[in-house]
């Protein structure tokens, strides 16, 4: 006879924001996973899934599959992450069993927690306390799955009467091309937000040098009893107009300068007009 399957439902990443939380690791709920999630769930002779940690929207549908088709869940709440409850919500919309968790480092939950049985683990993963947050989350997991409480807990919490039906037919040709052309739009539209990002942070990252150079060639030039009248840049060219001529030693300096910084610089005297 085939094991039962336990999906799990958890943050992938930890947020830069919240890092110095969690020891300064960016791999913690990782290795939440590996060394509290699923040997508490193998305890129970269940075969655990492992949420899907790369690609983007593509691989939705996996994750989706997972949450419907598993006979269980074990949801863990921490960080709040949206992608996590908007999961939650799938799961709770089939009313099938959920386990629902969350660490004492997240000290507060969109939930009754005295109504709903939830379970706190403790975040540090301490070697010497390990084996018993792995046995107490083992009991938490087997009061949430008992046979006797096949459905929802929150079900039962907010009342609710219609459940939405999975389909069993075979998806038809119409529904696999709506699919797939689905994909195709949400590749196309995560490659238009990448290329996005990227050509921000670079205009970003350019307007950042430019103002640098020119506070710092103001000030060079503001040592020689001069003034720096105006700045331009087009591409990587830039031109600065001091208000009288340099010296031979700090034009080749600010030249240097620029130059470091993938840009070439053109010194145009500019002499102020006089009235």
């Amino acid at each position: 006879m085939a094991k039962k399957k336990c999906f799990i439902i958890m943050p992938i990443t930890t947020p830069s924001d919240l890092v110095h939380v969690y020891s300064e690791d960016e791999d913690h709920f990782k290795h939440v996973l590996d060394h509290l999630f699923i040997p508490a769930i193998n305890k129970l002779d269940i075969e655990p899934i492992a949420p899907i940690a790369k690609g983007a929207e593509v691989i939705h549908a996996e994750i989706i599959n997972n949450i419907e088709k598993s006979d269980f869940v074990l949801c863990d709440m921490s960080i709040l992450n949206p992608n996590v409850f908007f999961e939650l919500g799938i799961r709770t919309a089939i009313n099938k069993p959920v386990a629902l968790i969350k660490d004492d480092a997240t000290p507060k939950v969109p939930f009754d927690t005295n109504l709903i049985n939830n379970h706190t683990y403790s975040h540090k993963l301490d070697p010497w306390a390990l084996d018993t947050e792995i046995e107490n989350l083992t009991e938490h997991l087997k009061n949430c799955f008992d046979g006797t409480q096949a459905g929802n807990s929150l079900w039962q919490y907010f009342s609710l009467s219609a459940r939405a039906e999975t389909l069993h037919e075979p998806s038809s040709r119409d529904q696999k091309i709506d699919f797939l052309t689905m994909q195709v739009a949400a590749l196309r539209k995560d490659l238009q937000s990448n290329i996005g990002n990227e050509a921000v942070i670079q205009r970003s990252r350019e307007k950042t040098v430019q103002d640098e150079l020119f506070r710092q060639f103001m000030k060079m030039v503001s040592n020689e009893q001069g003034s720096l009248n105006s700045a331009s840049f087009v591409g990587n060219n830039m031109t600065i107009n001091p208000s009288l001529p340099l010296s031979p030693e700090l034009e080749k300096r600010m030249k240097a300068i620029a130059k470091e910084q993938g840009i070439d610089l053109e010194i145009k005297v500019k002499a102020p007009v006089k009235s």
